[in-house]
């Protein structure tokens, strides 16, 4: 396709090279024609009268013969121009029509390019989404292994993040009360620092109690072994003995050692089981005082643990309460500013709405109390201009104006449902 393009373009330059040929050609034989005629016959267009002179039929006739001869030269140059015309007019449709077929064979190839090229873009997209599908479940998988780990750490994030936007929101507008807030923060850390410091000396002071409890145990089981053994050894000696003399009275006292034996068996059973009774509320004894120490120490790391919450909850609400009241205060003050900046217009409405001869040069103060869209529930003079007419066409006025001018903000209603107004008229 591209070689018979080539092919086509070779020709239609070869057709445009043998026309520029024909036209050199055509320009030299007119000016070859026009070459004989004077410049200033050329230049003036027009025939100069000449003097009359006697000449023969002869030469009459060879002159005529010669115009003719011109004149047959001039149709023949039209003819072969008109000629040339028409051929170079059927060159260039043939070249147009040359380059209609080239610029949509081109068309048809860049479509079939754009189409190849659009399924591969297809198939890339295709193999893209399922990799990204493949990658996506596997994403998955793992953000489900991870989601109940990170809830709790998002949750602290964004009411960080919720904490640190607020704050420095409150930098930008408030430099000065951010400068007392983070004093008063810094106080907080330090203390947040000493009970720390606090918790952890206990905590050491909890381990060393604990090592040394562990150590006094160690010492008691290990001295109640030695205790068991020497009296095991000495119960031994006295076994011994006893058999050794029982041996050596057998055959005299054999009647009275039975029942002597059966005796001190006796009184050695007794006596066994009162060391034993004895050791038993020893144990008990000692199991009791380690569970009261145990008990008392979990009370109070309890009391303890009982009091961080306690100091915690108070410094968050002591932290919350600083914050709400710095939140109030500002709303408080932008609603101050917001009404101030309408003062004038509810100005302006109220005297259009007055509408009493004289009273310039008096002043009344008025408290206002408006509805959240400014419509004027009362009017009352506080503090009267000392002329009872002009006080109450004041308040009429106010009344008649309503609604009057009022912030659009809901958060300012409450700081300024009620204002004082300085009704003075042309002041």
């Amino acid at each position: 396709m591209k070689q018979h393009l080539r092919r086509i373009v070779h020709i239609a330059r070869a057709a445009l090279f043998t026309t520029a040929i024909h036209g050199v050609l055509i320009a030299s034989l007119i000016a070859g024609f026009l070459w004989p005629l004077s410049d200033t016959e050329l230049e003036r267009g027009v025939v100069e009268p000449i003097q009359a002179q006697a000449i023969s039929s002869a030469e009459i006739n060879e002159q005529v013969k010669a115009q003719e001869e011109r004149i047959s030269e001039k149709k023949k140059l039209a003819e072969d121009l008109e000629k040339l015309r028409k051929q170079q007019e059927e060159e260039k449709k043939k070249l147009e029509t040359l380059e209609a077929v080239r610029i949509k064979k081109e068309a048809e190839e860049k479509k079939q390019e754009e189409e190849e090229r659009k399924l591969e873009e297809q198939k890339k997209l295709e193999e893209q989404k399922r990799l990204e599908e493949e990658q996506k479940k596997l994403e998955e998988k793992k953000q489900l292994e991870e989601q109940k780990r990170l809830e709790e750490e998002k949750m602290k994030l964004e009411d960080q993040k919720r904490l640190e936007d607020q704050k420095r929101l409150e930098e930008e507008k408030r430099l000065e009360e951010e400068r007392k807030r983070l004093e008063e923060q810094r106080k907080l850390e330090e203390e947040k620092k000493q009970l720390a410091e606090k918790k952890r000396l206990g905590e050491q002071k909890k381990l060393e109690e604990n090592k040394r409890l562990e150590e006094e145990k160690r010492k008691l089981e290990e001295q109640k072994r030695l205790d068991e053994q020497k009296r095991l050894e000495e119960q031994r000696t006295l076994e011994e003995e006893k058999q050794l003399a029982e041996k050596k009275r057998l055959d005299e006292q054999r009647l009275d050692e039975q029942r002597l034996d059966e005796q001190k068996k006796l009184e050695e059973n007794k006596r066994l089981e009162e060391e034993k009774r004895k050791l038993e509320e020893k144990k008990r004894l000692e199991e009791k005082k380690r569970l009261e120490a145990e008990k008392k120490r979990e009370e109070e790391n309890r009391r303890l643990d009982e009091q961080k919450r306690l100091e915690a909850e108070a410094r968050a609400r002591q932290e919350q309460e600083l914050k709400d009241k710095l939140q109030r205060e500002r709303i408080q003050k932008e609603a101050g500013t917001a009404l101030q900046a309408l003062f004038n217009r509810i100005a302006q409405a109220v005297e259009d709405k007055w509408r009493v001869n004289g009273g310039r040069g008096l002043k009344a103060l008025i408290r206002v109390k408006v509805s959240r869209n400014g419509d004027v529930q009362s009017a009352n003079v506080i503090k009267s201009s000392g002329d009872r007419s002009f006080d109450e066409s004041a308040e009429w006025a106010i009344k008649r104006a309503s609604p009057l001018p009022f912030p659009t903000d809901p958060r300012y209603y409450e700081y300024i449902s009620e204002f004082n107004f300085l009704f003075n008229p042309g002041g």
